[in-house]
């Protein structure tokens, strides 16, 4: 087998996620040695590298340490100046039954623009209401790296997008009532009666018949 790109973080770093979502993933996976890098939940800072065993993940913690005038980065009683240096270490080394051998296949997110965004940074990536992006790693909370259909990469808000993983597929946003409503309608009768059951149960009807005010 070919050896990984250590130095491609995207490929072999999840970002934040469960240890049990880190054993799901890794799970999937049919031989040993594939891994994946995620954020430790416990120590804000550090990591925690997991492993497919033969019948198990493992999970070992990379602490961060600040070493003087530099930060290094140690796992067990070895320590490496930063983390490509480290997997490549195990590409070479056991850790319990295997080395390390490639990362763990992402699957990709669909996420879809909840506003426009113009942007207003360099790295911004500008998008329109209902466009649809690729998100490539999640850096922060609040601002996430993810492409476009033109394949341009950059940064987009959180708060500007819409997590809707089953309802990507529909190629379009939906935050009012009106285009719900056109989207049920057009894909199948059962969602047609979805559209029925929401709207008998939207607030602004004054029952549960279609004696919505404001109509």
């Amino acid at each position: 087998m070919d050896p990984f790109d250590v130095s491609d973080r995207n490929s072999w770093y999840f970002g934040p996620m469960s240890r049990q979502e880190a054993t799901e993933v890794l799970m999937n996976e049919r031989e040993r040695g594939v891994f994946l890098v995620r954020d430790s939940n416990s120590i804000a800072g550090d990591y925690v590298l997991c492993v497919r065993e033969d019948t198990k993940v493992s999970n070992y913690i990379i602490n961060k340490v600040q070493q003087q005038d530099h930060i290094v980065y140690r796992i067990g009683d070895q320590s490496f100046d930063n983390l490509p240096k480290l997997l490549t270490f195990y590409t070479l080394h056991y850790l319990d039954t295997t080395p390390l051998r490639r990362p763990a296949l992402k699957k990709e997110e669909k996420v879809i623009g909840k506003f426009d965004f113009v942007g207003s940074d360099q790295d911004d990536l500008p998008f329109q209401r209902g466009e649809i992006l690729t998100v490539i790693r999640k850096d922060e909370d609040q601002w996430w790296t993810a492409r476009n259909s033109s394949g341009k990469i950059g940064q987009i808000p959180v708060p500007y997008i819409c997590q809707t993983k089953w309802l990507c597929y529909l190629g379009q946003a939906i935050p009012h009532v009106s285009i719900w409503s056109a989207a049920f309608i057009k894909y199948s009768t059962l969602y047609i009666q979805l559209w029925v059951i929401f709207h008998t149960l939207t607030p602004s009807c004054t029952s549960m018949m279609f004696n919505c005010s404001g109509n």
